[in-house]
């Protein structure tokens, strides 16, 4: 699509519409995001209520049956944060909690966590089940933790949800200390495969989902939105591709019973290959392909910039 579309500031080529909201690549922002932007009292209100219960009523127990596939996830995870830290630095900030799974794997090493979920449910799952340090919610640059108080930052599945994630990596900067680290995954939207597959094969662009996904990332809009937050970028790393069971003629995309089987394929590659020893050379492939903009996810990880805030970062 080449018509370009504007609403309060925001302006851009439209790359997609689903009922009332239209994406746009916005050349304001450096990303791709709806119009309009939902205003913040209704979104609070879902996912503080509805969003575990309405939108996605199984992911805790789902999240809970694949716990020995995140566990390896979030391990990977935690060790690349580690290797961008000094020895010693243990003090992490799950923004995004969720079922709390990162939480209990960065316990699991030794660090000491604190974690923000605004749904009641799974911050019930995660104090009372898990016995997390999870409170009930929102992350925003009004939250006062301190400024440094934290080594390392984790957000998973959390930007493509906010309004401004620019100001939201400018908070995120202010709890850590100089140098200290993030790890942040979004979804990889409009990759080539996706692109290809809308374009070549007539596929919907299933990965759009308003309202509640309001922005869409690819690896280079994610590094320059971090590098704007005041971060320098240190690795990028994607996760397993989905879409290539489309290409193989598997079309999971209306079919959460065949979604789920390929994502069981996947799950079981992975652990074999970490059983196997071989979570290093796996770590390389998803790095190799994060170069290839290829992957569900970009999973980016950054370093503060020493040194005071910009007034702009401010």
């Amino acid at each position: 699509m080449s018509t370009q579309s504007h609403w309060e500031g925001h302006h851009g080529p439209v790359l997609e519409r689903q009922g009332e909201y239209t994406v746009i690549a916005c050349q304001a922002c450096g990303f791709a995001h709806i119009i309009p932007i939902p205003d913040a009292e209704s979104q609070q209100r879902m996912y503080r209520e509805k969003y575990y219960t309405e939108m996605i009523p199984d992911y805790i127990e789902r999240h809970t049956r694949d716990q020995p596939w995140w566990d390896h996830v979030h391990a990977s995870r935690l060790k690349t944060l580690e290797s961008l830290l000094p020895v010693g630095a243990r003090r992490i900030l799950d923004i995004g909690s969720g079922p709390g799974g990162f939480l209990r794997a960065a316990r699991d090493r030794g660090w000491e966590g604190l974690g923000f979920e605004p749904s009641e449910q799974a911050c019930r799952h995660c104090v009372g089940t898990l016995g997390l340090n999870v409170r009930q919610e929102f992350f925003t640059r009004e939250t006062d933790l301190g400024e440094g108080a934290f080594d390392a930052v984790h957000m998973s599945d959390v930007l493509e949800h906010i309004r401004d994630p620019l100001a939201m990596l400018r908070a995120v900067r202010r709890v850590l200390r100089p140098g200290g680290a993030c790890c942040v995954a979004v979804p990889n939207d409009f990759n080539p495969i996706q692109t290809a597959l809308r374009r070549d094969r007539g596929f919907s662009p299933w990965w759009v989902s308003t309202p509640d996904h309001i922005n869409y990332f690819t690896f280079d809009s994610l590094q320059r939105l971090l590098e704007r937050g005041g971060f320098e970028v240190r690795q990028r790393e994607a996760s397993f591709p989905l879409d290539v069971f489309l290409l193989l003629g598997i079309d999971y995309t209306d079919d959460d019973v065949l979604g789920r089987q390929c994502h069981g394929w996947r799950m079981r590659l992975e652990r074999t290959l970490y059983d196997m020893g071989l979570g290093e050379a796996l770590t390389d492939v998803y790095r190799a392909l994060a170069k290839h903009d290829l992957g569900r996810h970009a999973v980016l990880y950054a370093t503060a910039r020493e040194g005071a805030a910009s007034p702009e970062e401010r």
